[in-house]
């Protein structure tokens, strides 16, 4: 009688589609959002890769007059696996508030949270390399 191993087949990787992910993302950050992922997939990580399907996908671009505008676009589909680092990244991509700036709110400085001096070395280190106007 041999004895048989119980021999483990590797189980397929649990894996999410950027089309079924867009859908949650609000049309006016969707853009960001597979800017991001796609960052997110090269600089490693989480594991995901491009798959051979297009879907459409509906955004807020600009349009004439630069007044936001809907429009449709064709999208490269990608696979990504669902791993922890994945539903971290996912958090807290759709926990970011939608209106991002470089500068800090009115409000933010008043609570006293934010030193100045941070904030001014910030500005300094932001605009220090500019050369003066011509005259």
């Amino acid at each position: 009688m041999r004895h048989m191993t119980a021999r483990t087949e590797p189980r397929p990787a649990q894996v999410t589609f950027l089309s079924d992910l867009i859908t949650d993302v609000p049309t006016e950050r969707r853009q960001r959002f597979i800017v991001n992922l796609k960052n997110a997939i090269r600089t490693n990580v989480f594991d995901g890769a491009p798959v051979d399907h297009t879907f459409d996908m509906e955004y807020v671009g600009r349009g004439k007059n630069s007044k936001p505008e809907t429009k449709t676009s064709k999208e490269r589909e990608y696979a990504v696996e669902k791993t922890p680092e994945f539903q971290a990244w996912l958090e807290k991509q759709t926990s970011v508030p939608v209106r991002v700036s470089q500068f800090v709110t009115k409000e933010a400085v008043l609570s006293g949270t934010i030193s100045m001096r941070d904030l001014a070395d910030k500005f300094r280190r932001r605009t220090g390399n500019r050369r003066g106007k011509r005259k």
